[in-house]
């Protein structure tokens, strides 16, 4: 794997980072296909080669949490992109404050 000493972070995690984002943002956006403009904030900190990526969004409330911990392990190809995302998260969190989503992955 490779190191990049300017984030001190390998290319495999970078991946990752990209792969998350992808992801939750595909949820974001599939999850709410009406007609109002929506707010939507990614950030992603790193730090002491740790990676956070921040999802908020004004959308409806969803809980990915929630839904990973209800997957059903005998239909692996329904829900692909959240069982990818617990794979690759050490941690998460969600809550809904002032009518905004707020999920926070740790890689």
């Amino acid at each position: 794997m490779g190191f990049d000493p300017a984030y001190g972070i390998d290319s495999k995690t970078r991946m990752s980072i990209g792969l998350v984002v992808e992801e939750v943002s595909t949820n974001i956006f599939e999850h709410n296909r009406d007609s109002n403009d929506h707010y939507v904030d990614v950030k992603i900190i790193i730090a002491n080669s740790s990676v956070t990526l921040r999802f908020r969004d004004d959308c409806r409330p969803f809980n990915p949490k929630e839904r990973i911990a209800m997957l059903d392990d005998r239909a692996p190809e329904h829900n692909i992109g959240l069982r990818i995302i617990s794979k690759k998260a050490k941690r998460m969190q969600y809550v809904s404050v002032f009518n905004l989503n707020n999920f926070v992955i740790t890689l």
